[in-house]
Formats: C-alpha cells, sequence, structure tokens
C-alpha cells in the first residue's frame, strides 16, 4: 500500500442493470423467431399443402356392401339350389364389409378370432 492507494480516486458504484429497457428488443425477438417457426411448419410440415393433394376419397364401406349384396340377389342362387355358393358369397361380403368399415383384415382369421 503505497502512495498509489492514498492517491487513489473513489469511484461510485454502478447502478443495477435495466431489464425494463431490454424488454421490447426480447419481444420483438420472440415475435420474429414465432414468425420463422410457423413458416417452416407450414411449409415443410407434415400437415402442408403436399399432403391434402393426395387425399383420396374410397366410398364407404355400406355402399360396397349394399351392391354386393344386390348383385347376389341378382343371381338368384337359391332359386338355382345353389345354397352352398349363396352362403360362401354371402360370408365373403361381410367379411369386406368388416374388413373396410374396421380398416382391420381378418382374412385369416376363423370367426372365433374375429369377434371375440
Amino acid at each position: 500500500m503505497g502512495k498509489d492507494a492514498e492517491n487513489a480516486e473513489i469511484k461510485d458504484i454502478k447502478g443495477p442493470i435495466g431489464l425494463f429497457n431490454k424488454i421490447p428488443v426480447l419481444i420483438l425477438l420472440i415475435i420474429i423467431l414465432a414468425v420463422i417457426a410457423g413458416f417452416i411448419w407450414l411449409n415443410f410440415g407434415k400437415k402442408g399443402r403436399a399432403q391434402t393433394a393426395t387425399i383420396e376419397t374410397r366410398r364407404p364401406a355400406h355402399e360396397i356392401a349394399y351392391e354386393a349384396l344386390d348383385e347376389l340377389r341378382g343371381k338368384a342362387l337359391v332359386r338355382a339350389g345353389l345354397i352352398k355358393e349363396f352362403y360362401t358369397q354371402l360370408s365373403l361380403i361381410l367379411r369386406r364389409y368388416l374388413e373396410d368399415r374396421f380398416k382391420h383384415p381378418r382374412a385369416g382369421n376363423d370367426y372365433r378370432r374375429i369377434f371375440y
């Protein structure tokens, strides 16, 4: 502690750094980041325009089943004595309806696995 310590000038302590003057800058930065994120999500996200263009429209399962039942009725297999063929085709129509309606293929399952 020499002469330098005795001649040193005492300086005031600096005040606290103000947070309130930085809030508008932070808000602006958050808004800019939100706009950029929204732009990226709309153009490159899963729900973008490219996916909406590839939507397939399928007929409902009940309409297809009604058509197949009308065709089966028109064949008049019961009147011709072909009972087994009638019920075979009827069960195929029902199976196709259940597969299409509930989106679960059951081609390899018997009735116990389907309904239980």
